[in-house]
């Protein structure tokens, strides 16, 4: 998985990746990232392997903030409630390797 642009800061991280859900038939695969780091404008950047998804102009990640990227963010807020910032659908799937 590629999250580009390059993080050169290294303050946004990848926190958490749900890749195998208990049952395979329910589309609530995400990726969650964390920001370490002072405000972080994603906008432009995606991810192009496993998942493929771009940030939309104007997307920040505030300091201490998390976002999840969602294979179906309807699924994820039926199943987790409430999610304060979801993005998605994303395309492909996960690998479960």
């Amino acid at each position: 998985m590629l999250l580009w642009p390059a993080l050169a800061s290294g303050a946004v991280v990848i926190n958490e990746i749900h890749y195998a859900p208990a049952d395979k038939t329910v589309p609530e695969e995400f990726v969650e990232l964390y920001n370490d780091g002072p405000a972080a404008d994603l906008s432009g950047w995606y991810f192009s392997n496993g998942i493929s998804y771009t940030f939309p102009e104007g997307t920040v990640l505030g300091s201490g903030g998390y976002l999840a990227v969602a294979q179906s963010p309807q699924t994820l807020v039926s199943i987790y409630g409430p999610i304060d910032a979801i993005f998605g659908p994303c395309g492909g799937r996960l690998s479960n390797d």
